[in-house]
């Protein structure tokens, strides 16, 4: 169903089809709901792994209802059909540091009433994407909710740290750890992103840089930042570039977003300067690709024109694009670009 994670997906496919000899009725269960968490750093795929495990035929039969919550918006599965009901958990609330306990569970009293109404007399799956912290209070808010949900429910959690998911499942069996893959495994990810279509033997001294970058972001970024700099290697085949990007850290980075000023000048073409990374579900306007002409060549100043040199205004550029059962997730680069080459960086 994905690459690398097929044996955590068959454990996941697995705790959501198990049947704990729940018997029909449809009555609140008596038992403890039963929780999975999925805990593993930034970019290791636990997104990606709840999402093809919600889009599984077995599980879709399974479960009446599927609700998934990211955080950003709420997905109700039901009958097959997928509605998206809330833009944010936290609108309204000041922003995350003026958060409180109340106003997240007040604001999301919406929510809980839809759930209510929703999950009655149903087995549901509810996935709780990215828990951290702060999030952690609405899932305490809304567990009560599902805990009468009808027998044979579950819930999967996922989160970056052990500690924000801590106490959700009743047994340590009922938590997953991602890892990174193994060398071998990751390399073949790393040469499908990085050289495409292309003949990955044709050029040597590609290989042996594009191994060396893939071994350090196995154990730094692993699948989220290996497709992201695999796009930036793939549109620049250079190996003094792919040398340059081995050398100036940015493969030690969880992802692109992270890059401080001095790695990310070395990632781009020289006239190109990187602002910022962001993450978006749909293509922001006016985007371009990385092989769009203004990224590959400088634009020329006019002639007899020697004076300090002018930048564009922000330009959005596709970095790679994740692909979901229920969504796509769209990373953008915001670059500057310079009308010349004068003081470039080296």
């Amino acid at each position: 169903p994905m690459f690398g994670r097929q044996a955590e997906w068959r454990l996941v496919v697995d705790f959501s089809l198990l049947d704990c000899d729940c018997g029909g009725g449809g009555e609140p269960a008596g038992a403890e709901l039963a929780v999975l968490s999925i805990v593993g750093r930034q970019g290791l795929g636990k997104t990606t792994l709840v999402q093809h495990v919600c889009n599984d035929l077995e599980v879709r039969r399974r479960f009446s209802l599927i609700i998934e919550l990211d955080f950003h918006c709420l997905s109700l599965m039901a009958a097959g059909e997928t509605a998206l009901l809330l833009r944010s958990m936290f609108a309204g609330t000041g922003g995350a540091a003026s958060a409180t306990t109340t106003s997240v569970v007040g604001d999301s009293g919406e929510t809980l009433a839809l759930l209510e109404r929703r999950r009655r007399g149903v087995r549901f799956l509810a996935v709780f994407d990215g828990v951290d912290a702060r999030r952690r209070r609405v899932i305490d808010a809304i567990m009560p909710t599902l805990r009468r949900g009808r027998r044979g429910s579950k819930v999967i959690v996922t989160s970056r740290h052990a500690e924000h998911v801590a106490g959700l499942a009743a047994a340590a069996a009922d938590t997953i750890t991602l890892r990174p893959p193994p060398p071998a495994e990751y390399w073949l990810f790393f040469k499908a992103h990085a050289f495409g279509g292309a003949d990955a033997e044709a050029d040597p001294r590609l290989v042996a840089a594009g191994q060396a970058i893939a071994k350090r972001l196995r154990l730094a970024a692993s699948f989220f930042g290996g497709k992201m700099l695999a796009a930036l290697l793939r549109s620049r085949p250079d190996p003094r570039f792919w040398r340059t990007v081995l050398s100036s850290g940015a493969a030690d980075l969880p992802c692109l977003g992270y890059a401080d000023d001095a790695v990310a000048g070395r990632l781009f073409p020289p006239h190109v300067t990187l602002q910022s990374v962001t993450m978006s579900r749909s293509p922001e306007r006016g985007i371009v690709s990385l092989q769009d002409s203004c990224l590959v060549t400088p634009p020329a100043t006019q002639s007899g024109d020697h004076r300090r040199r002018r930048r564009s205004p922000e330009l959005p550029v596709l970095l790679c694009k994740s692909v979901f059962p229920s969504y796509c997730i769209y990373y953008t680069a915001h670059c500057t670009i310079s009308d010349s080459d004068t003081d470039n960086k080296q």
